[in-house]
């Protein structure tokens, strides 16, 4: 019988305020927004990878559930919010050890018009949302 891995709380940074670029919309998200959707973070599955399909109760049947949030907090010294998670996955554990770092998954629910943010356009801005998961992932050369 193989061995249980034990769970590892991590700390990592994983989201800040400002302008968020999707392939077909930009959107802004401010401090305000993001005190609200870490009230949604409690519980939320960390998964290796984003899905790329919506996690809901029936496809996390399915999919690699490596942890659970416990905490997201705001830094205010570094102005970036922290994710506190444990992992209980030896390949989990041991991407994170690797240079990985976390990836956040939200939906939004209300949206307010567009506008421009230091002198940058923004179709539209988060008013209000929730965390679906917390991704690993390998940190592309621009956030490393």
């Amino acid at each position: 019988m193989a061995e249980m891995a034990v769970g590892k709380t991590i700390r990592m940074p994983c989201m800040r305020r400002g302008l968020v670029s999707y392939p077909d919309e930009t959107i802004l998200v401010t401090q305000n927004s993001l005190d609200e959707l870490a009230k949604t973070a409690y519980g939320i599955p960390v998964v290796i990878e984003h899905p790329g399909i919506p996690i809901d109760s029936e496809s996390i049947k399915e999919m690699p559930v490596v942890g659970r949030v416990a905490k997201f907090d705001y830094n205010a010294d570094e102005d970036l919010w922290y994710a506190e998670f444990v992992v209980d996955d030896d390949e989990g554990v041991q991407l994170l050890k690797n240079g990985y770092g976390v990836s956040t998954a939200w939906y939004g629910n209300e949206y307010k018009s567009g506008g421009t943010y230091n002198n940058v356009p923004y179709d539209r801005e988060l008013l209000t949302a929730r965390y679906e998961h917390l991704a690993i992932v390998k940190r592309s050369e621009e956030h490393t």
